[in-house]
């Protein structure tokens, strides 16, 4: 992906995420920025400890974002024990072909696409609110919603275009046994369902109490409150625009007009036309 922007990566760690060891009890989530990769990434570590936040690993593992070289994610990768369950903002692409064979799990979630540019466009305001020296990272510097748009749709926002990302996970994870696509939109419609979903895709039989625990301990008014380390990884930045709970289809209307969203709209609909699944987003 010559266009796919890696914050802080050199080509050395490039060249290694694309080869490096892949485990047989691995957890690989793939998810553009602001799909949800907290969240999903919370749900995956409660199933695998039953629900005890005791039990979770610590911060720097359990939100671990394996594309970027920046706060040794290389080494505290590959210091992880068993059932390693990073993220990943890349495509397939750019990760090993093992990671693809299985017989590890791979769960990749999608977002509607204005939804995804307005959650994106709030962080990265934010962000640089909070430390404007961190440049490189908020690529491009944030200085209107209208130029925002232009940027994201012509991928140079970090992490590249979101309409090839779609397609490049679509078509490397379809049909694959070991993968699991699923929508963000499903997942704050029907928490519960997607969470049992999940359970069982990684080969959980958890009690329906123990699920509804899980359930209750991923909502967003739970992580907004609750103490889960957050703070450590991003600091002052308000809970709010960490954990923007938009899947319902109207949040995007904080910062697009009609117009705007009729033009992404129409962008993405031309873009995603080898896209199947695209009529959960009304394209």
């Amino acid at each position: 992906m010559e266009d796919n922007f890696l914050p802080g990566n050199d080509p050395n760690y490039i060249d290694w995420l694309k080869n490096y060891a892949v485990r047989e009890d691995d957890v690989m989530q793939f998810t553009y920025p602001k799909c949800g990769c907290h969240f999903v990434n919370r749900i995956i570590a409660l199933i695998i400890t039953g629900g005890d936040e005791s039990k979770l690993p610590p911060v720097k593992e359990r939100y671990l974002n394996i594309s970027l070289s920046i706060k040794n994610a290389r080494e505290i990768f590959e210091k992880m024990p068993t059932l390693r369950a990073p993220y990943t903002n890349t495509s397939p692409l750019m990760m090993p072909e093992a990671l693809i064979q299985g017989p590890n799990k791979v769960i990749c979630v999608l977002r509607e696409p204005k939804e995804v540019l307005v959650s994106k466009y709030c962080f990265q305001r934010e962000m640089f609110k909070n430390n404007p020296k961190k440049e490189a990272f908020l690529k491009p510097i944030v200085s209107s919603v209208e130029s925002y748009i232009d940027a994201f749709l012509a991928g140079t926002t970090n992490f590249g275009c979101y309409h090839r990302y779609i397609m490049e996970c679509y078509n490397a994870l379809k049909d694959r046994p070991n993968s699991l696509i699923m929508f963000y939109e499903d997942l704050v419609e029907d928490q519960g369902k997607c969470v049992r979903q999940i359970s069982k895709f990684l080969g959980y039989d958890h009690s329906e109490a123990t699920l509804d625990d899980i359930v209750r301990k991923t909502t967003f008014s739970y992580m907004k409150n609750a103490s889960i380390g957050d703070k450590e990884i991003f600091g002052s930045l308000n809970s709010s625009v960490l954990f923007r709970s938009g899947g319902r289809g109207e949040g995007w209307r904080q910062c697009l007009n009609d117009e705007q969203a009729a033009m992404i709209d129409a962008f993405y609909t031309e873009k995603l036309k080898d896209f199947p699944l695209k009529s959960r987003w009304g394209l």
